[in-house]
């Protein structure tokens, strides 16, 4: 995973709501990096932040529409992202 993609939402899934018509919930976990950081396996005491944002309506997304509701998604998540929370 690239240092820029650990913040993408999951085309698949965002299709997927898409076409049944089902709403996206956004949610950013903030901190979580400094309790599992990249490469080890063992979780280090500390306090993450989830912020779950408001329901994004995907009524009108088809398959060739999908992208704009992948960067409407990243957008929403990335607004709530705090890469200096520390707890």
């Amino acid at each position: 995973m690239t240092r820029a993609s650990w913040c993408l939402p999951k085309a698949p899934g965002l299709q997927t709501a898409g076409i049944r018509q089902l709403p996206i919930l956004p949610v950013t976990v903030n901190g979580s990096r400094r309790i599992l950081p990249k490469g080890e396996l063992v979780v280090k005491p500390g306090k993450v932040q989830v912020v779950v944002g408001d329901p994004i309506e995907t009524t009108g997304y088809t398959t060739d529409t999908v992208q704009e509701l992948v960067d409407k998604t990243r957008k929403v998540v990335m607004a709530n992202f705090d890469p200096k929370y520390t707890g």
